[in-house]
């Protein structure tokens, strides 16, 4: 029995355990046609794997034991292409979990990806990256941003598949955990296969909303302040510094409500993210926050914090706001005034010389304008 006749065998049998294990009750019925079209063979297209996680198949009978012959497609597109099985059938969530299932068991990662770390991991940047592979971080322009993941082995490595054309960061969390950032490269699905093999686990792979993700926290030492771009765990807060050594620690994270700092370019810098000075929330992504007085404010700080004065329509703390007690005025909707306008310095309100209550300027009977011999409605008619 050669290669592809193993391999076939090993698709059938991959096709039951998925079905038995991981497969709900409307795909097993799909499952099950496709093993019967593969049993029954109409096409004689010989279905197979490669060890790259593709399908292969005969296009004619000499191909049908020729590798070299034989085409090579993804199992996505045999299944739509080839064995007709539509999106009702057979839904792109059920899809993609078959694939990843049946393209972790079939492919052979091992000894194909390398973790490199320290001077090694920067070398690949320096030297075989700029030949080998597209990054923004290549070359010996970028050797002092590549250094920061250089100088903490421990906490960042670099998996490199053995051509060196896919690559993908590995970080160590502050719990022991290892998570995949995004995968560059022609052989993401290889790369993937050996992540999950290995017990890594992959980002892309993780929802934003997993307590995996948000709850990974990464706490490495940097120096000058000279940061490269670190994926999907651009997310940081600076712990500590040295001023005069310009070094400290700090800590990544990829979840975007973590953190004062964003290290998202690849000039070697950072973004500062605005901080509610009140509860401490970083307000990255919040596009409704309040500026009041230079200050930063979540939206749901102004609301317990701040109303808007009636008057003058400014941002006025709810305890420095007063209570106008008139009817004229609240039908007006001048209810809560703060006190630059109760004092009439930048309002059209005014306060009654006889009953001192506050009134709004349009009902002062006084065509004077005299401010201090403004009378109101009511009080004029008791006159």
């Amino acid at each position: 029995m050669n290669e592809i006749q193993s391999n076939r065998l090993k698709l059938y049998r991959l096709l039951r355990k998925f079905s038995n294990e991981k497969a709900i009750a409307k795909d097993i019925v799909v499952i099950d046609k496709v093993l019967k079209a593969l049993k029954d063979d109409k096409s004689k297209h010989f279905v197979s794997f490669s060890k790259d996680g593709h399908i292969t198949y005969a296009a004619n009978k000499e191909a049908k034991l020729d590798k070299e012959k034989r085409i090579s497609t993804t199992i996505g597109r045999y299944f739509r292409r080839n064995l007709q099985i539509t999106g009702t059938e057979f839904n792109d969530t059920s899809l993609a979990r078959f694939t990843e299932f049946m393209t972790e068991k079939m492919i052979d990662a091992k000894d194909k990806v390398k973790i490199l770390t320290g001077k090694d991991l920067k070398r690949f940047y320096v030297e075989v990256a700029p030949v080998k592979c597209s990054s923004c971080m290549v070359g010996n322009n970028n050797a002092d941003k590549i250094s920061f993941f250089a100088d903490n082995p421990e906490r960042i490595a670099l998996a490199v598949s053995d051509d060196h054309s896919t690559r993908a960061l590995i970080f160590t969390g502050d719990n022991g955990k290892r998570i995949m950032s995004r995968i560059y490269g022609r052989k993401y699905v290889e790369m993937k296969a050996w992540a999950t093999k290995n017990k890594i686990l992959v980002r892309e792979s993780l929802p934003h909303a997993s307590k995996a993700l948000k709850n990974f926290r990464v706490t490495v030492n940097y120096k000058q302040r000279i940061f490269p771009s670190v994926d999907n765990f651009g997310y940081a807060m600076i712990d500590s510094l040295d001023r005069k050594k310009k070094q400290g620690t700090i800590i990544l994270s990829a979840d975007t409500s973590f953190g004062n700092i964003t290290l998202h370019s690849g000039a070697g810098g950072y973004t500062e993210v605005p901080m509610c000075v009140s509860c401490n929330k970083n307000l990255r992504g919040d596009y409704n926050y309040h500026n009041i007085k230079g200050k930063q404010y979540c939206n749901k700080c102004v609301v317990k914090l701040y109303a808007v004065c009636h008057c003058c329509n400014v941002f006025t703390k709810k305890t420095q706001l007063i209570t106008v007690e008139n009817k004229i005025l609240s039908a007006l909707n001048i209810k809560k005034v703060c006190k630059m306008c109760f004092d009439n310095k930048q309002c059209e309100n005014l306060t009654c010389t006889i009953c001192k209550k506050f009134f709004n300027r349009a009902n002062c009977i006084q065509s004077s304008r005299d401010y201090d011999k403004c009378i109101c409605l009511s009080c004029i008619k008791k006159i």
